[in-house]
């Protein structure tokens, strides 16, 4: 235990230096020009950048395990500012679920209250899975955002604390999401929702998530949901070589590094080949280009500049292939049968975030599918802003507004809401 807290005081002591010459302009960590209404990021910017080099110095002290500590004592503090949001005509309040083991995962409801509820009997309802690289976050941390979402449109939203990595890695966090929603459908009486107007959605990892449920669904033979929201969704894990990984590598808010110290949790428990993965090494350029030809995606096979690598290491692609040989893990791979099944979708990217074109690709994947009558039914748009920006709704970030205005209007048009 003392060798853990004096690695963790290491850290401390090592990204506060490297804070401090970040936040004077002698590290890379300035927002990026671009972005609309930049000021709500930029009063954030020294706390995010404490955390990420305070995690980067414990991933370079060996403790791999360790790396997300910082950003879990933030969530803490966000979290404390989010009990104090209050939606007064919503009732809030939290149930369990009982898993196949025995063991409760806990769900999170924000309903109108009887006075506000839709006129409309069983009412639509959304189920929302948050986002946080797998690790972090709880539904606590966005009742400000599903808060809004149930609030405005009128309807339930339901929300799971499922388990996260790295002390669960795949596929615990997407067995939790598709119990979540077998629940809800099994229990739609009770509820006093209707399961056949179900959205699901999800930001980042939630996003993933998603789309992961939607697949599981398929395989079951079972019904999709009615549509999806895909915020900023990550799709694919071959290759950290696309143009807006590399453009946007050391973005503080989800910089290469945490994206793929995130994916590994979620995979194998531990962070220790984030480089490997950075350079892309877990796969081949072989690999990626067969990838491209079969399912129609030429910026797979564009080659990793030579200063990061790209070459591909056997013993990384040997442990690793199944990262994208598997569609669960990795949905841009997914076969075009299944694809073309599934329902109307809303995505919404970023423009300076590494995963935005991972989230275009899979909704060009879902139009060329021909996906529930093609482009009319599928929907895509790209923000000014960073990964993460819903998290700065609250605070009145304008693409962020912009962007739950977009998802607001989907959602009231895809559940039928907007014909009461």
């Amino acid at each position: 235990m003392k060798a853990k807290n004096l690695v963790l005081g290491l850290a401390v002591a090592v990204a506060a230096a490297a804070a401090l010459l970040a936040n004077s302009g002698l590290l890379h960590s300035a927002l990026p020009g671009g972005i609309e209404d930049p000021e709500p990021l930029q009063r954030i910017l020294p706390t995010f950048n404490f955390v990420f080099y305070t995690g980067v110095a414990s991933w370079m002290l060996g403790a791999t395990r360790k790396v997300f500590e910082p950003a879990k004592f933030l969530l803490r503090i966000i979290r404390s500012s989010n009990a104090a949001v209050s939606f007064p005509e919503l009732e809030s309040r939290i149930e369990s679920i009982t898993r196949a083991d025995g063991s409760q995962l806990t769900l999170k409801i924000d309903a109108p209250n009887k006075q506000q509820m839709k006129s409309q009997k069983p009412s639509p309802a959304i189920l929302f899975l948050h986002g946080g690289g797998y690790v972090l976050n709880s539904p606590a941390e966005y009742s400000y955002l599903t808060g809004n979402l149930s609030s405005s449109l009128g309807v339930p939203v339901f929300s799971p604390d499922y388990r996260k990595s790295p002390v669960w890695t795949h596929p615990a966090a997407l067995e939790d999401a598709l119990a979540t929603l077998r629940h809800l459908r099994s229990n739609a009486e009770a509820y006093g929702i209707d399961p056949e107007r179900l959205l699901l959605g999800g930001d980042s990892a939630g996003g993933h998530l998603s789309i992961g449920v939607t697949l599981r669904l398929l395989q079951a033979g079972e019904a999709v949901p009615s549509a999806l929201l895909l915020i900023y969704p990550a799709t694919q894990l071959v290759t950290f070589c696309l143009p807006s990984h590399l453009e946007n590598r050391f973005d503080v808010f989800l910089s290469e590094s945490t994206a793929c110290a995130f994916r590994l949790a979620y995979l194998v428990g531990d962070t220790a080949d984030v480089p490997v993965w950075k350079a892309s090494n877990h796969s081949s350029p072989s690999i990626r280009s067969e990838l491209a030809k079969k399912f129609g995606l030429p910026q797979l096979a564009s080659q990793c500049p030579k200063d990061i690598g790209g070459a591909g290491l056997d013993w990384a692609i040997s442990r690793y292939e199944f990262a994208y040989r598997d569609w669960l893990l990795s949905p841009l791979f997914a076969p075009d049968e299944l694809l073309a099944k599934f329902p109307p979708s809303l995505t919404q990217t970023c423009q300076f975030d590494v995963l935005r074109d991972e989230g275009r690709m899979f909704h060009e994947r879902l139009v060329r599918a021909g996906a529930a009558g093609g482009s009319r039914s599928h929907r895509h748009r790209r923000y000014a802003s960073v990964h993460g920006m819903y998290g700065f709704l609250r605070a009145g970030h304008a693409p962020a507004v912009a962007a739950m205005d977009e998802a607001k209007t989907f959602v009231a048009s895809v559940l039928g809401l907007d014909k009461n």
